[in-house]
């Protein structure tokens, strides 16, 4: 489970609807995340992998928790 001292990053790319949603929803839940844009750096695509065994977005990491496609009730945990 995270602390609210976890930061929150958000594996993502552009043109992704699941993946606007999860940023625009943690915006009205008031939590502060870091983009890592997948298909613009290649490190975060393999790290991503790494993580999840999969290159599927949006996933949130934050300390332990990794939230897998827009999740509302797990994102509502984080807070």
């Amino acid at each position: 489970m995270s602390t609210k001292k976890d930061p929150v990053v958000v594996y993502s790319v552009d043109n992704c609807a699941p993946c606007d949603n999860t940023k625009k929803y943690l915006r009205q839940k008031n939590i502060s995340f870091t983009v890592r844009d997948v298909k613009k750096n290649p490190s975060y695509n393999m790290d991503l992998l790494r993580m999840t065994g999969s290159r599927r977005v949006p996933v949130i990491v934050s300390g332990n928790t990794i939230i897998k496609g827009f999740n509302k009730t797990a994102i509502d945990k984080l807070n």
